[in-house]
């Protein structure tokens, strides 16, 4: 079976539209009388328009009505092009089953499945209107980015982006065996390795050069300075194995 999905909406607020597109497959193929293979696999992507940090201010709200919540003007934080998000999922497993005997089954599952988020946003979309939202001077003031290390402020439109993602692999394996009418013998093993990334880096939205926006930090260890421009980067990796072997007996009461 196949089947798929489109959704597209301009969204209910100003300058916020929807796309959603998602697709499933699966298809069962019989090797032999006794073997059996499964393939199975989903993908989903979503993206839209939408400010990373919500909040819409009170004087945004008065000014642009309660749909409000970006806009056409690139030389703003608000702007429908410097917020958008991009998230995609999948899932795919292949499955083998086996019957090895009249008393012996066996069974392999292998997986994979990830999430990845990639975000553009604005530093703060509640400066553009602020007490004062028809002043200039209010958007002027917010639109600061600094495009070399320990240089001056310059006029620029900061915002960052954001990557959170992951994949896992995995594997199932199990046989069972009926010893007996009472009795059965399962083994099996699962492994299984994760890998997640996540980071944030300032940018000028106007051009996605570097902002080099943060704090001076120096790792503990080797005494270099990172970079002004990242928030943050992370990485880590996990593995995971578990024995599954196990034995069953159901004695009936004399």
């Amino acid at each position: 079976m196949l089947s798929g999905q489109h959704i597209e909406s301009d969204g209910a607020r100003s300058f916020s539209p929807f796309k959603s597109n998602n697709v499933f497959g699966k298809m069962m193929i019989p090797i032999g009388p006794d073997v059996k293979l499964t393939l199975l696999a989903t993908y989903n992507e979503n993206s839209f328009n939408q400010p990373d940090k919500d909040g819409v201010t009170a004087g945004q709200q008065a000014l642009y009505g309660k749909d409000f919540s970006l806009n056409d003007d690139p030389n703003s934080q608000n702007y429908y092009g410097y917020n958008h998000t991009h998230k995609t999922t999948d899932f795919e497993i292949v499955k083998l089953e086996a019957n090895l005997s009249p008393t012996a089954t066996f069974e392999n599952r292998a997986y994979t499945y990830s999430y990845d988020n990639e975000t553009l946003s604005g530093n703060d979309v509640t400066l553009f209107a602020a007490a004062t939202p028809t002043s200039a001077a209010d958007i002027v003031a917010a639109n600061k980015v600094t495009l070399t290390s320990g240089g001056a402020k310059v006029f620029g439109v900061p915002g960052y982006t954001k990557t959170n993602k992951y994949r896992v692999w995995g594997d199932i394996a199990k046989t069972r065996i009926q010893l007996f009418d009472f009795a059965t013998l399962t083994a099996g093993l699962w492994i299984e390795y994760a890998d997640t990334y996540r980071q944030q880096r300032d940018v000028d939205l106007v051009t996605i050069a570097p902002n080099f926006a943060e704090k001076a930090v120096k790792d503990p260890v080797t005494g270099a300075a990172k970079p002004a421009n990242i928030k943050f980067d992370q990485n880590s990796d996990t593995n995971h194995a578990r024995n599954l072997s196990n034995w069953n007996c159901a004695l009936s009461p004399a």
